[in-house]
């Protein structure tokens, strides 16, 4: 599929992301959602898919098999999908060629991308760097934005930086985001992981 006027605008914000290790909360959509609109729902073989203002967001299916997925999120709106598995997952199923289809473009952002401290717990959802963290922030801010399917392992982590985003970027509520969260299995470690990051970049770090 050849770039959209919409995609060409998220690989530019996830450039100067590259670029930067600053937060960018700078452009933010203006449509985002109330808590209530970020929710539960099925996306094919996907765990713990979430659904909110167009997104979509979960896990690699357990069956491994991604086609008819990434197909069914074309058909509901999707245009770009966020791999942010860990590195283990991109080997074993690349997307490239199920994803190009489905019509997709795909963007890679490496959940351990960057040195430092890893935030969030070592067992779940909470595996990702600051940076990464970032980055996938300015990707969901950026103006005119295509709406994109999160894809991570088994659907925390994805879940776990869509709230930090919501609360962070979009003023959600934090106990409404993280109730929303919490149907994707998110345990007390997923929990802590958000507050954390919203505090962070609430303090300019």
């Amino acid at each position: 599929m050849a770039p959209t006027r919409r995609t060409a605008s998220l690989a530019l914000a996830l450039t100067v992301a590259a670029l930067s290790a600053a937060c960018a909360g700078g452009h933010v959509r203006a449509d985002l959602p109330a808590g209530p609109r970020f929710s539960a729902a099925r996306l094919g073989e996907l765990r713990g898919a979430m659904t909110c203002d167009g997104d979509w967001l979960g896990g690699s299916s357990s069956n491994g098999g991604l086609a008819a997925d990434l197909d069914l999120a074309s058909r509901r709106g999707v245009e770009v999908v966020i791999d942010m598995r860990s590195g283990r997952a991109r080997a074993s199923a690349p997307l490239a060629q199920p994803a190009a289809a489905a019509g997709l473009e795909v963007v890679e952002i490496d959940p351990l991308e960057g040195s430092g401290t890893l935030a969030g717990s070592e067992s779940t959802a909470a595996q990702i760097t600051d940076l990464a963290v970032d980055r996938i922030r300015t990707a969901l801010g950026a103006t005119d934005r295509p709406r994109a399917l999160l894809l991570d392992d088994d659907g925390r982590l994805a879940a776990a930086v869509y709230a930090v985003h919501l609360v962070a970027d979009g003023g959600v509520d934090a106990a409404t985001a993280l109730r929303a969260a919490s149907s994707t299995g998110f345990t007390d470690s997923c929990e802590a992981f958000v507050t954390e990051q919203v505090a962070r970049i609430r303090e300019g770090r």
